[in-house]
């Protein structure tokens, strides 16, 4: 694939078809960031299908409500959620983001396996992996971005660059 053969494929194509998010996951579970790796468009997918198994754990397809449970996991549940909790934020402190998609991935696998009430679709879960993604990824989380106001000003922590009205 390349410019000669013109069949070059963009990001903003492959954001076109699967998402930013399924680009974003693809380009951080390509490996370690220090190695170059070729881009193969074919591989996009799997990272659509992840988001996708991650969302169904989530989301009940054919009624669109939210499955959240608030029971007590077993055993073997908890043990695969603490393991994956200690796994991505050593992962992520190390910017070892193919091993920690690769955690997240083992940890649904579970979960869809054992079918029952999830720790992951629990209301404390979402408490407490709130803050360490709003760490991690902060503009996502709406830290950082303007709310949007009925007036045209802007507000001082808007992204975008200040007028001389909002300077301090």
């Amino acid at each position: 694939m390349g410019k000669s053969l013109k069949n070059a494929v963009t990001p903003d194509e492959i954001c076109a078809e699967y998402g930013a998010d399924t680009l974003r996951l693809y380009e951080m579970a390509m490996g370690p960031l220090d190695v170059s790796r070729p881009w193969d468009t074919r591989a996009v997918v799997g990272q659509y299908r992840l988001l996708q198994r991650l969302w169904r754990n989530i989301v009940d397809e054919s009624t669109g409500e939210v499955t959240v449970v608030d029971a007590a996991p077993d055993e073997d549940t908890l043990r695969a959620l603490h393991k994956a909790i200690d796994g991505v934020a050593q992962d992520m402190a190390a910017m070892r983001f193919n091993t920690a998609i690769a955690k997240i991935t083992e940890l649904n696998n579970h979960l869809t396996k054992s079918g029952g009430a999830s720790p992951a679709r629990s209301p404390s879960s979402s408490s407490c992996w709130s803050p360490r993604w709003r760490r991690t990824s902060p503009r996502s989380c709406g830290a950082g971005w303007a709310t949007p106001s009925r007036s045209s000003t802007r507000t001082s922590r808007s992204p975008t660059r200040r007028t001389s009205s909002t300077r301090p």
